[in-house]
C-alpha cells in the first residue's frame, strides 16, 4: 500500500491591517474591467457594524495561533514560486472577453461569396410596401430606356449639324426633343433615388427592429459563441445595415438601369444595323468574363476587408470597455499593440484589396476604349464598302457605344455591389432566426411559491459539452429557508443559479419550482417572481429611481421608496446631490460597489418575487461595503426562499444550509457548524483559507 500524502496544516494568511483609505478614494471594486469616470467626490456613506468586526478579530486571532503551531513544530518558511516560473515569457497580449471553448475555432478563411441574385431573392418576403418597389424598378427601367432614346435622337441631331445645317427647322426639332428627353432623364432618375431610397430606409429600419427582436429571444447559449459576439453583432445592426440600405437604394436600382439600357439599346441597334452590332456583340463575352473575374477577386477583397474592420472594432471596444482595468495593472501598451496589429493587419488587407479592385478597374476601362476604336475602325469599313450610309453608321454606333459605354460602369460598380450583398447576407442571417429558442417553450404563468428542488441534474454547456459541469445533481430547498451554495471556484455553484434562471435548460433531470417544472412557466413570468442579485449590479446610465423600477411593471414613487427602504439604501440616496433623481453614470461609476450592489438589492426587492437568487453579490466588495450588503441580505431574505451562491463567511453563517458542491456533485448538506465538525470538504476548504481571509 503506498504510503499516503501528508495532510497539509491549517493555516490562515492574515494580511497586515493597513488604514482605511480616504473617502474620496472609495473606489468601487465590483466591476474591474468597466469603465469608471467619477464626477463628484463622496464621503463614505456605510459604518461597519459590530458583529463584523468581532469576526474579524475572530479571524486574526486563529490566523494568529495557527501560524504559532506551525512554529512550535519546526516548520520552516517555505517560499513559495512557480514550477514553471524559469520558463515564463513576458507578457505579449491578453484576452479579456470571449467564451472558452474546448472546440477548435473555425477557419477563418473567406466564405463563397454569395451572388447578388441569391441575395435579392432572400431578402425579397421582408421588403415593404412591394407596390411602392415595383413601381421603383419600373422608374429604373424608364430612366434606362432613356439613353439609348437619347443617343440615338443625339446622333440625328449631329447627322443634320454635319451637313451644313441645311434644314434649320429639323435641327430646332431634333435639339428640342433631346433636351426633352434630357430633363424626363433627370426626372426619371431622381423619382428613383427618391422612391428606392425611402423604401430601403423603410426596410432597414424595420429589418434592425426584427433583428434586435430575434436577438432578444435567443437563448444564453447562442450568445456563448464567437460568431455572436457584441461587437460582431454592433457591426451586423449598425455598419452592416447601412451597407445593406444600399443594395435596394442603388445596386438594385443601378441593375435595373442598366438591364434596360442594354436591352433596349442593342434591340434597336440591331434593327437599324445588325451587321454591325452583331461585331459589337462578339466582344460582349470578352465584357462579360471580365466582368465575372471582377466581381469574385472584388468580392473576395471585400469580405477580407469586413473582417479586418471587425478586428479592428473589437479590439477598440476591448480597450474602452475595459479601460478601468487596463489602466489599474499598466496594460497600456499591451493592447496599445495589440490595437497597432489589427491596424496593421487592416491595412495591409485594405492595400491588396485597392490593388486588385484598381486592377481590374483598370483592365476594364481599357477594354471600353479597345471596343470603340475597334468599333470606329469597323464602321469606316462599312461606309467605306457602300454597306452604311454615314447616318446609318452614326446611329449605330451611338447606340452601341452609348449603351455600351454607360452599362459597362456597373464593372466600376462591383465593389459597392460586393459591399451591399456580403452586408446583407450578415444581416439576413439575424433575421433567419427561429424564436422558437429553449426559452420560448412553456406557457404556464403560476403563482411562484414554494420550495426550489432539482431532481438527478446533469449539464454540460454548449460550448463546452465534453465537460460535464453538474452530475446527477439533487437538492431541495423548503419555501422560506435560506440555503448557501459553496465549494471551490469552477465547482458549479454558478451554474446552479443559472439553471435556476432559465438561462441554460438541463441535459437530463428537472427543475421545479413549488410545483411547477420550470421548463413549462413561460419564461418572463419565471424571471419577473425569481429575484436576482449578481457579482456585477448591472446598472444602467439612469436615475437611481429607474434603475429600482426597471423590469417592474408600473412602480410608483412611493413604491420605489419601499423597496429601497427595504434593502437599507433609502438614507444613502437621500444624500445623493439629486437624491432618487441622481444619474449612477455608465456601470455605476459614479456611485460605489457597496451602493451599486444596494440599490441592485432594491430592484429585486421591488418585483413580486418570493424567491431571491443571490451569486456572489459581495465577492469583489470591499470590508466596509461589505458589511452593510450583508445587512441588506439579512433583511432582504425574510420571508422569502433564498440561494447564495457566496464564498464569504459572513453569509453562510446567516444560511439556514450550506449545501457544498465539488466538481459538479453536492457532496456535503447542513448547517454552518454541523459541517465544521464533520471535518469533510467544507471544513477542508475553510481550513486551507478558501474562505478565511476574504
Amino acid at each position: 500500500m503506498a504510503e499516503s500524502k501528508p495532510r497539509r496544516p491549517s493555516s490562515v494568511i492574515i494580511a497586515p491591517e493597513l488604514p482605511a483609505p480616504p473617502a474620496a478614494l472609495n473606489r468601487r471594486l465590483s466591476l474591474q474591467f468597466t469603465p469608471s469616470s467619477p464626477t463628484f467626490k463622496r464621503t463614505s456613506w456605510v459604518e461597519i457594524d459590530d458583529d463584523f468586526e468581532d469576526e474579524k478579530h475572530a479571524l486574526e486571532r486563529s490566523g494568529t495561533q495557527a501560524y504559532q503551531n506551525r512554529g512550535q513544530r519546526g516548520e520552516e518558511k517555505v517560499v513559495r514560486t512557480l514550477c514553471d516560473e524559469h520558463r515564463l515569457a513576458q507578457l505579449k497580449s491578453i484576452k479579456v472577453e470571449g467564451p472558452i471553448s474546448e472546440t477548435p475555432p473555425e477557419s477563418s478563411a473567406p466564405e463563397k461569396a454569395p451572388s447578388l441574385w441569391r441575395t435579392i431573392r432572400a431578402i425579397y418576403p421582408s421588403i415593404p410596401y412591394k407596390p411602392v418597389f415595383f413601381l421603383g424598378i419600373a422608374v429604373s427601367l424608364l430612366s434606362g430606356a432613356m439613353t439609348p432614346v437619347f443617343s440615338f435622337l443625339l446622333s440625328r441631331l449631329l447627322f443634320e449639324v454635319s451637313t451644313g445645317a441645311r434644314d434649320v427647322s429639323t435641327i430646332n426639332m431634333f435639339g428640342g426633343i433631346v433636351l426633352g428627353i434630357a430633363a424626363a432623364d433627370g426626372l426619371f432618375m431622381g423619382l428613383k433615388f427618391f422612391i428606392m431610397e425611402t423604401l430601403a430606409m423603410s426596410w432597414v429600419t424595420r429589418i434592425r427592429k426584427s433583428c434586435l427582436g430575434l436577438v432578444l429571444s435567443q437563448d444564453k447559449k447562442w450568445f456563448d459563441k464567437t460568431d455572436n459576439s457584441s461587437v460582431r453583432l454592433m457591426n451586423v445592426l449598425i455598419k452592416d445595415g447601412d451597407d445593406a440600405r444600399s443594395l435596394i437604394a442603388t445596386v438594385i436600382a443601378q441593375c435595373m438601369v442598366v438591364t434596360a439600357m442594354l436591352s433596349v439599346g442593342l434591340i434597336w441597334a440591331l434593327v437599324r444595323g445588325w451587321q454591325y452590332t452583331l461585331v459589337g456583340l462578339a466582344i460582349a463575352p470578352v465584357f462579360v468574363i471580365t466582368m465575372a473575374v471582377q466581381t469574385n477577386l472584388v468580392a473576395k477583397a471585400e469580405y477580407r476587408n469586413k473582417r479586418a474592420r471587425e478586428e479592428v472594432a473589437k479590439t477598440y471596444y476591448d480597450v474602452v470597455s475595459n479601460i478601468r482595468g487596463i489602466r489599474s495593472m499598466g496594460f497600456e501598451n499591451v493592447f496599445q499593440l495589440q490595437f497597432e496589429k489589427t491596424v496593421g493587419d487592416a491595412l495591409r488587407t485594405g492595400v491588396r484589396g485597392a490593388f486588385v479592385e484598381g486592377c481590374t478597374y483598370g483592365v476594364a476601362s481599357s477594354l471600353i476604349y479597345l471596343a470603340e476604336a475597334l468599333l470606329f475602325y469597323v464602321g469606316a469599313v462599312l461606309i467605306a464598302k457602300g454597306i452604311y450610309t454615314y447616318l446609318q453608321m452614326i446611329e449605330t454606333l451611338q447606340l452601341i457605344v452609348f449603351t455600351v459605354t454607360l452599362g459597362s460602369q456597373l464593372m466600376s460598380f462591383t465593389n459597392r455591389i460586393a459591399k451591399s450583398v456580403n452586408a446583407t447576407n450578415d444581416f439576413n442571417r439575424l433575421l433567419q432566426l427561429s424564436p422558437e429558442t429553449d426559452e420560448s417553450r412553456g406557457l404556464l404563468r403560476p403563482a411562484i411559491e414554494g420550495g426550489v428542488a432539482l431532481q438527478n441534474v446533469a449539464f454540460s454547456y454548449p460550448e463546452r459539452s465534453n465537460v460535464p459541469v453538474l452530475k446527477d445533481v439533487s437538492l431541495s430547498v423548503a419555501e422560506g429557508e435560506c440555503v448557501a451554495i459553496v465549494g471551490a471556484s469552477g465547482s458549479g455553484k454558478s451554474t446552479i443559479a443559472a439553471l435556476l434562471q432559465r438561462l441554460y435548460e438541463p441535459h437530463v433531470g428537472s427543475i421545479t419550482l413549488g410545483s411547477s417544472d420550470v421548463r413549462s412557466i413561460d419564461v418572463s413570468h419565471l424571471r419577473e417572481h425569481v429575484a436576482v442579485v449578481s457579482q456585477n449590479p448591472n446598472l444602467f446610465d439612469a436615475s437611481v429611481r429607474d434603475n429600482i423600477a426597471y423590469g417592474a411593471t408600473a412602480l410608483s414613487d412611493d413604491e420605489v421608496r419601499q423597496a429601497a427602504l427595504a434593502a437599507n439604501v433609502d438614507e444613502f440616496i437621500n444624500t445623493l446631490p439629486k437624491g432618487y433623481d441622481t444619474m449612477v453614470g455608465e456601470n455605476a461609476s459614479l456611485i460605489s460597489g457597496g451602493q451599486a450592489q444596494r440599490i441592485s438589492i432594491a430592484r429585486a426587492l421591488a418585483r413580486p418575487s418570493k424567491v431571491l437568487i443571490l451569486d456572489e453579490c459581495t465577492s469583489a466588495l470591499d470590508p466596509a461595503n461589505q458589511a452593510v450588503v450583508i445587512e441588506t441580505i439579512r433583511s432582504a431574505k425574510v420571508g422569502r426562499t433564498t440561494l447564495m451562491v457566496t464564498h464569504k463567511l459572513p453569509l453562510m453563517q446567516m444560511c439556514d444550509r450550506i449545501l457544498v458542491v465539488e466538481d459538479g456533485v453536492i457532496v456535503e448538506d447542513g448547517p454552518y457548524e454541523t459541517l465544521m465538525q464533520r471535518n469533510g470538504a467544507f471544513s477542508r476548504l475553510a481550513s486551507a483559507g478558501e474562505w478565511f481571509g476574504q
